[in-house]
């Protein structure tokens, strides 16, 4: 069986760091995407594509915490979670484009973006047998390892 590690430092980083790119794009003005998303149906991949990037690189950094604002990550709660954090990054990438120049919140991206988180979960549920994660040899050596790094 093939595994992948994963190091939890870098997969939060990467989560956030996605929510900002695409907040940051959001803002972005309509004239200047068409040159890189030139058709409705480019423009509609890329939301399902950074979305499905993100439920999946968020559910890993979930799947790893032994318990987060006192809930236990069950494969259930993880989903709930999931969905919640697609519904609220969505409406939030969305609702920043009143803010460009010339960009409108539209349903359809939102759904796009939902649809692409939910892929993305998919996609976790499939593949998590074979992903491990990691720490790094810094927090292996520390005592409090075990306490914030514990592994199922």
């Amino acid at each position: 069986m093939v595994s992948i590690r994963i190091h939890k430092a870098g997969l939060l980083g990467g989560v956030v760091g996605l929510i900002l790119l695409l907040h940051a794009l959001a803002l972005v003005p309509e004239r200047f995407c068409s040159y890189f998303l030139p058709t409705e149906f480019f423009h509609r991949a890329a939301h399902l594509a950074a979305f499905f990037i993100l439920a999946f690189l968020f559910c890993l950094w979930l799947r790893f915490q032994k318990r987060l604002l006192g809930f236990r990550m069950s494969d259930k709660n993880l989903v709930m979670t999931v969905v919640f954090f697609a519904v609220v990054v969505g409406a939030l990438n969305e609702g920043i484009q009143i803010f460009s120049i010339d960009r409108n919140l539209e349903w359809i991206d939102f759904e796009c973006n939902l649809l692409g988180a939910f892929l993305g979960m998919s996609g976790f549920f499939l593949f998590k047998k074979t992903i491990q994660i990691s720490a790094s040899a810094f927090f292996r050596r520390t005592a409090f390892y075990e306490g914030l790094f514990a592994l199922e």
